[in-house]
């Protein structure tokens, strides 16, 4: 049992909480009813590499020092879209990317590149 504590405590010591919360998304191509399922650490990953595909936030993402800032655009796609397809079922079988694009145009990340 020592062990077990022993090297769980020195993981938790060496890894930044931050370190892969962007890494491992795999919803790029779900459909909502997927998306609903999904565990929120899986939907902020999946967001974040949506993210950071457009103008806005890749731009940004060169700029900043600390993951904070790309986490609550991350976190701010993933409530759009639980926002958006959570009040109705008839969604269920579409595609979680045409909602996550509805969004992120919605916040101005295609446009603004400055």
């Amino acid at each position: 049992m020592k062990p077990f504590l022993i090297m769980t405590l020195l993981f938790a010591l060496t890894t930044p909480a931050w370190a892969a919360w962007y890494e491992g998304g795999s919803l790029a191509g779900s459909t909502i009813a997927q998306w609903k399922k999904a565990p929120i650490q899986d939907k902020v990953a999946t967001a974040s590499s949506w993210a950071s595909g457009t103008p806005y936030i890749s731009a940004r993402l060169k700029r900043w020092k600390r993951p904070e800032p790309y986490m609550q655009h991350a976190r701010r796609l993933v409530d759009c879209i639980d926002f958006t397809t959570g009040v109705t079922i008839n969604y269920d079988q579409q595609l979680t990317f045409h909602f996550a694009k509805e969004c992120m145009e919605n916040f101005g990340w295609y446009e603004r590149s400055k």
